[in-house]
């Protein structure tokens, strides 16, 4: 471990490329942050910008080193509302590269418990929140509002479109201020708005234009990246992960 502090760009890609740095330089940050908020004068801060080549390269290589569970692990714990999940994933990962498919057995190693904690934190949020989200219907189109504690908007995503498959649904995370929007088997989450159902039941045609707008988006092909491909890929096709070396942007 050294004194830097590494700034990141809170992405699951960016958290890999620095994985990727620390394996190769054989060091561990003191601390991995998405912005910098108390400076000090006895570390350095260093901007690690995110390669998606990089990012990739370990992405295929979790499961095939340590077995599927540890991507389930490392994907949940990425989602959990917890400052110090960061610096526990890659010492986690580094673990892991060391012990292989024997890292969760390692109930010795303080990031093995964290991820494992963070991990089963978001799933059991996520089962609750399945049985617990109510839609209303707004000119056709079904809405619900949550608030969850962790960013588990995108985990929710498969099972209500498996659920309401031939409907137009919105589930917006006021917290985080995303909404995914769901239509024709296809979906896109987009991030910071703030959708205000009163208004749209009101008479206002211009954020009714605006609301509609926002419908037609999800006639875009979602984005590839690693959320969505780790989110939808059933977990008994996780040994044929590394076939989606061709998807690489």
């Amino acid at each position: 471990m050294n004194n830097k502090i590494y700034i990141y760009d809170g992405s699951i890609e960016g958290l890999f490329t620095i994985v990727y740095k620390c394996m190769i330089e054989n060091s561990i940050p003191l601390n991995i942050v998405k912005e910098m908020n108390k400076l000090s004068l006895f570390e350095e801060y260093n901007t690690i910008e995110t390669n998606y080549n990089l990012s990739h390269k370990i992405f295929k290589s979790i499961p095939r080193r340590m077995g599927d569970m540890a991507l389930y692990n490392v994907y949940n714990a990425f989602l959990a509302n917890k400052l110090d999940k960061e610096i526990n994933i890659v010492n986690y990962l580094i673990n892991g590269y060391k012990y292989g498919k024997n890292l969760n057995r390692m109930r010795n190693i303080e990031s093995v418990i964290k991820v494992q904690k963070y991990s089963r934190m978001v799933r059991r949020e996520v089962h609750k929140l399945k049985g617990f989200v109510r839609f209303e219907s707004v000119d056709n189109i079904l809405y619900s509002k949550i608030s969850p504690e962790h960013d588990i908007l995108e985990l929710l995503i498969p099972h209500f479109k498996n659920r309401l498959s031939n409907e137009i649904w919105i589930i917006e995370d006021v917290k985080r201020k995303k909404a995914v929007f769901y239509k024709n088997n296809k979906y896109r989450v987009i991030s910071t708005i703030n959708l205000n159902l009163e208004r749209f039941n009101s008479n206002d045609e211009t954020y009714k234009d605006l609301w509609k707008s926002f419908i037609k988006s999800v006639t875009i092909n979602e984005r590839k990246n690693l959320r969505c491909q780790i989110n939808f890929m059933p977990k008994k096709y996780w040994k044929y992960m590394t076939e989606m070396e061709d998807n690489n942007e």
